[in-house]
């Protein structure tokens, strides 16, 4: 199926004809300026929405931790004579970091349903300089786009639990046996996540721009994931080192908080921006190419 056989009309870019075309960064830093107001109010009501959601993944991490030798590990390479530390408190602390680190990181990277595709729509308007009232149409497109997305968090919570686990058999196969056909296996399952992660930001793009089917949504995500793979994992890297940093320099609480309130603009934006721009130029070219062929 093509990606455009089934595309709606939308509105206009709400700019004046003669104002200056901005690109690339420089319209990314635009928007971010002048709409810093409504991030502040997106960022809010994505947080707000998606706070069960975000419990759920933090319980998932503390789970993940539990069943894994990754926080004795830890734990064991912090308390080290010379810092003095105790145990017990330096694993509790590192525990609660971990997996709040996990369970924001998760909720950035691959969204949360239905409130991730209307924060995808309020930014796809953003960049594509269309009228956009934020509070109004960020609940019209939750409601609209609810069913998708409930779907989408479905498959992503069990995709997050076949992946964990494959990634855990195959490396505690590997300590056991030091067969490298298992580390190959735990490389490729980590491969595979990746991918999966950067397809997230186009999951959203596309239910909110486009009608499609579910399974359309997912085939065109992979597609463009593989596509534009260097600038995906550019944004990948650029994410998870804002988070990384937050986590690694304050408290889990405060980093969570921060993060919920402003720190989407500098994590999940970049991704959607970019997801947006690829997805628009491709539906110039299609037009440019029916234009070309006499066929629009």
């Amino acid at each position: 199926m093509s990606l455009f056989d089934r595309m709606y009309e939308k509105p206009g870019k709400g700019v004046p004809e003669d104002a200056p075309e901005k690109k690339g960064f420089m319209l990314y830093l635009d928007i971010l300026i002048h709409k810093l107001s409504k991030f502040f109010t997106i960022n809010l009501l994505y947080a707000s929405l998606s706070i069960v959601w975000i419990a759920l993944l933090i319980m998932i991490g503390r789970v993940i931790l539990d069943t894994t030798h990754l926080l004795d590990n830890i734990t064991s390479a912090l308390a080290s004579p010379d810092t003095g530390a105790d145990v017990e408190t330096l694993r509790g602390k590192t525990a609660i970091q971990l997996q709040t680190f996990f369970g924001v990181s998760l909720f950035v990277l691959w969204g949360s349903g239905p409130a991730s595709a209307a924060y995808s729509y309020i930014i796809r308007c953003f960049v594509g300089r269309m009228p956009v009232f934020v509070i109004s149409d960020w609940f019209d497109k939750f409601k609209e786009n609810f069913k998708q997305g409930i779907f989408a968090a479905a498959i992503d919570l069990i995709m997050l639990i076949i992946l964990i686990n494959a990634i855990i058999f195959y490396h505690h196969h590997y300590v056991q046996t030091r067969n490298l056909i298992f580390l190959v296996m735990m490389y490729l399952i980590i491969s595979i996540m990746l991918i999966y992660t950067m397809m997230h930001p186009y999951i959203y793009q596309f239910m909110v721009t486009f009608k499609l089917r579910l399974r359309d949504i997912y085939k065109n995500a992979f597609l463009l994931g593989i596509a534009k793979l260097p600038g995906n994992f550019l944004m990948l890297v650029l994410n998870f080192f804002v988070m990384f940093l937050l986590f690694a320099f304050l408290t889990p609480y405060a980093a969570t908080v921060i993060m919920l309130i402003f720190g989407l603009c500098v994590s999940r934006y970049p991704s959607e921006f970019y997801a947006s721009r690829v997805i628009s130029r491709l539906i110039l070219e299609k037009k440019e190419f029916l234009i070309k062929n006499n066929k629009l």
